[in-house]
C-alpha cells in the first residue's frame, strides 16, 4: 500500500513540475487525461502485483504438493499394493501343482519385484526430509529383509514343501510385511498432513489476496473517481463558459470576454477568443464609422449636384455666373474626391483586418483537431491496458487447468484402488474355496482390502483439495473479468471526451466559415467604393470641359446635366449602401 501511495503521489509530482507550476489547472489538458490513466496504471499494477505474488505463492505451494506430496503418496500406495500382489502370487504359488502355472507366477513375481525396487528407488529420488528419511531407512531394511524371507518361500514352495511353505511364510513373512505396511502408512500420513498444511496456507495466501485486491480496487475505484470527476470539470466546466460566450457573440454582442486564464488548451483557446473579439470590435467600429462618413459624403455630393442642376439651367443667360457657378461646382468635386479616398482607405484597412480575424480562426481549427488527435491517442493507451489484464486472465486460466490435470491422476489412483479391493474381493474367495489351507491367504486378502479402502480415502481428500484450488481459480478468472470491465469503462470515457473536443472544432469550423464571409462582404464594398470613386473622376473631367470656353457652352450644359444626373444616381446608391451598411453594423454590440 505505501508502494502504490508512493508511485501515484511521485507520478502527480512529476507531471506538475514538469508543467512549471503548482496548480493542476496549467497543465495540458492530454496530461491530466494522461494522469488519469497513470493512476488507474498505478493502482491496477499494484493488484496485479498482489494477485501475481499470491497466485505465485499458492502455485508453488500446489507444485510441492503435487510433486512433493502426492506423487509420494502414490509411490507408497504402489509399493503396498505390489506386496500386496507379491503374498498374493506366493501364496496362490504354495498351492498349485501346476508346473507351467508355477513358472507363469515366478515370472510375474520377478516382474513385481523389479517394478518395487523401481518405486522404491523413485520415492528416494524426490527428495526427502529428515522425518521421511528416519521412515525410510528402516522401511528399506525391512523390506530387504522380506524380500529374502519370500524367496524362502518361493524356494520351499518350487521343492513341494507347502505345508512348510505356508509355517515359513505365517512365522516369517507376514511380521515383515506388517512392518513395512505401517513405515508406508506413517510416510503417507505424513505426506497427506503436510499437504493439508499447504492447502491451508494456500487458503490463507487466498483470503490474503482477496482482502488486498478487494482493497485496492475499492480504494482505486474512490480515488480515480473523485480525480476523474475533478478533471472533467476542469475541462468541461471553462468549455462550457466559452460555449456561453459563443452563444452571446454570435448573437452580436462582442463586449464579453472569457475569463479563464491557464496555461492549458482551453485557457490559450479563451485568450485567441478574447483577442478574435477585440479585432471584431475594432472591425464593427471602423465600418460603422465608415459608413457614416459615406453617407455624409453623399448627401453633400447630392446637395452639390442639385446645385450645378440649377446652375446649367441658367446657364444661358448668365454666363458669368457659369463661370463662378463652374467653380463651386470643381471644388466640390474636389472635395468628395478626397472623401471618396479616405472612404477607400478605411475598406482597405477594414478588409485587412478582417483577413486577420480569418487567420486566427484557422489556427483556432487547427488547435482544437490536435486536442481530438491527443484524445485518439488516449484510448490506444487504454486498449493497450485493456490487452495486458486479458493476459494476466489467461495465465490464470491455464493454472485451473493444470489442478484439472492433477485431477485426473487422482482418477487413476482410484481406479487402482478399486483394482486393488477387487484383486482383495477375488483373493478372498480363492482362500475361501482353499479352506483351512488357504485361512492365512484370507487374511493376506483383507489387508489388501483395507489397503484400497485407505487408497481411496487418501484419494477422495486429495481430490477435494485440488477442487478448493480450482474454485479459488475460478474466483481469481473472474477478479481479473471485473478489472477488464473497469477498463472498458474508461475506454468509453475517453470515447465521449473525443466526441466532445469534436463538437468543440465544428464550432470553430463554423465561426471560421462566418469570418470568410465577411471577408467577402467587405471586399465587395472596397469594389463599390472604388466605382464611386470613378463616378466622382468622371463629374471633374465634364466640369473641366465647361471651363474650356463659352463657345460651347450649350452642349456643354447638356453634358453637364448628364453628368450630374449620373452622380445624382450615384450619390443615392451610395446613400443607400451607407444606411445599409449602418443597419448591419447596429446589430453588433462593441
Amino acid at each position: 500500500m505505501t508502494f502504490v501511495f508512493g508511485l501515484f503521489r511521485d507520478s502527480v509530482l512529476v507531471f506538475v513540475k514538469y508543467e512549471g507550476g503548482n496548480d493542476l489547472k496549467n497543465i495540458k489538458i492530454g496530461r491530466k487525461l494522461l494522469l488519469l490513466i497513470i493512476a488507474n496504471l498505478v493502482f491496477l499494477a499494484a493488484v496485479s502485483f498482489a494477485g501475481f505474488t499470491y497466485m505465485n505463492t499458492m502455485g508453488n505451494n500446489s507444485e510441492d504438493m503435487y510433486h512433493k506430496r502426492l506423487i509420494p503418496i502414490k509411490d507408497l500406495i504402489l509399493i503396498r499394493n505390489y506386496n500386496r500382489t507379491m503374498d498374493s502370487y506366493t501364496l496362490e504359488l504354495m498351492i498349485t501343482d501346476d508346473t507351467d502355472r508355477k513358472a507363469e507366477l515366478q515370472k510375474k513375481l520377478d516382474e513385481v519385484l523389479s517394478l518395487n525396487k523401481q518405486t522404491f528407488a523413485e520415492y528416494a529420488e524426490k527428495g526427502l526430509d529428515s522425518f521421511e528419511q528416519e521412515k525410510y531407512d528402516p522401511l528399506m531394511y525391512n523390506y530387504n529383509i522380506y524380500e529374502k524371507e519370500l524367496a524362502n518361500v518361493i524356494n520351499l514352495a518350487n521343492i513341494g514343501k507347502k505345508k512348510e511353505a505356508y509355517d515359513y511364510y505365517v512365522a516369517k513373512v507376514i511380521a515383515v510385511r506388517n512392518v513395512i505396511s505401517d513405515k508406508t502408512t506413517e510416510l503417507s500420513d505424513y505426506n497427506i498432513d503436510i499437504a493439508d498444511k499447504l492447502n491451508s496456507t494456500n487458503k490463507e495466501a487466498q483470503q490474503q489476496a482477496k482482502m488486498i485486491m478487494i482493497s485496492l480496487a475499492i480504494l482505486a475505484i474512490i480515488i480515480s473517481v473523485g480525480l476523474g470527476i475533478y478533471i472533467s470539470r476542469l475541462i468541461t466546466k471553462p468549455i462550457t463558459s466559452m460555449q456561453k460566450l459563443m452563444v452571446k457573440a454570435e448573437n452580436g454582442d462582442f463586449t464579453i470576454r472569457g475569463v479563464y486564464k491557464s496555461k492549458d488548451e482551453i485557457g490559450v483557446l479563451s485568450a485567441s477568443f478574447n483577442s478574435m473579439l477585440t479585432g471584431l470590435q475594432k472591425l464593427i467600429g471602423q465600418v460603422s464609422q465608415t459608413s457614416q462618413q459615406v453617407a455624409a459624403s453623399s448627401e453633400e455630393l447630392t446637395a452639390g449636384a442639385e446645385m450645378t442642376n440649377k446652375a446649367t439651367e441658367h446657364i444661358a443667360n448668365i454666363a458669368q455666373e457659369l463661370v463662378i457657378g463652374s467653380d463651386q461646382q470643381m471644388t466640390s468635386v474636389a472635395e468628395t474626391t478626397s472623401f471618396m479616398n479616405e472612404m477607400s482607405s478605411g475598406v482597405n484597412q477594414i478588409a485587412t483586418t478582417v483577413q486577420h480575424v480569418t487567420e486566427i480562426a484557422d489556427e483556432t481549427t487547427a488547435r482544437a483537431r490536435e486536442g481530438n488527435e491527443t484524445i485518439e491517442n488516449a484510448i490506444e493507451q487504454i486498449n493497450s491496458i485493456n490487452e495486458t489484464v486479458k493476459g494476466l486472465g489467461k495465465l490464470i486460466v491455464n493454472l485451473g487447468n493444470r489442478s484439472t490435470e492433477i485431477g485426473a491422476i487422482i482418477g487413476v489412483i482410484t481406479d487402482i484402488s478399486a483394482q486393488t479391493n477387487l484383486l482383495a474381493l477375488n483373493a478372498a474367495i480363492e482362500a475361501a474355496r482353499a479352506g483351512e489351507e488357504g485361512r492365512g491367504f484370507a487374511v493376506v486378502a483383507d489387508e489388501v482390502r483395507k489397503l484400497a479402502e485407505l487408497s481411496s480415502n487418501s484419494a477422495n481428500k486429495i481430490a477435494n483439495l485440488i477442487t478448493a484450488i480450482q474454485q479459488e481459480t475460478q474466483f481469481a478468472v473472474k477478479s481479473m473479468d471485473l478489472a477488464t470491465e473497469e477498463v472498458q469503462q474508461g475506454i468509453l470515457t475517453v470515447n465521449n471526451a473525443g466526441v466532445s473536443f469534436g463538437q468543440i472544432e465544428k464550432s470553430v469550423q463554423e465561426l471560421t466559415h462566418d469570418m470568410h464571409e465577411v471577408s467577402s462582404a467587405v471586399q465587395q464594398m472596397a469594389a463599390s467604393t472604388e466605382q464611386v470613386l470613378s463616378s466622382v473622376n468622371l463629374v471633374h473631367e465634364v466640369a473641366t470641359a465647361t471651363m474650356a470656353g463659352t463657345e460651347e457652352v450649350s452642349s456643354a450644359t447638356e453634358e453637364q446635366l448628364a453628368s450630374m444626373q449620373e452622380v445624382a444616381a450615384s450619390s443615392n446608391a451610395l446613400s443607400e449602401m451607407a444606411e445599409e451598411l449602418q443597419t448591419l453594423t447596429s446589430k453588433f454590440k462593441v
